[in-house]
């Protein structure tokens, strides 16, 4: 969570270390915030690439809407 310490190496550190990840398996991880504080250059690195930042404009500004989830979750983007 986000008050581990910033030496462990946590599931998302471990996740950016891997081969076969998705920018949604990032986002959605629960150190995410806390990497992102820390400006932790595995995350800054990959976040940055540039087909990233349109992914993440393209999650922003044309959102998935599933109208049969519940309300708080039908705005989560999908890759």
């Amino acid at each position: 969570m986000f008050w581990a310490k910033e030496e462990e190496e946590n599931s998302l550190i471990r996740l950016l270390k891997s081969d076969h990840f998705t920018l949604e398996d990032v986002l959605l991880n629960e150190f995410v915030v806390q990497e992102a504080r820390y400006g932790k250059a595995e995350l800054v690195n990959y976040i940055t690439k540039e087909e990233n930042i349109v992914a993440l404009l393209n999650f922003s500004l044309n959102p998935v809407i599933d109208s049969s989830l519940p309300m708080k979750q039908q705005y989560r983007y999908k890759v």
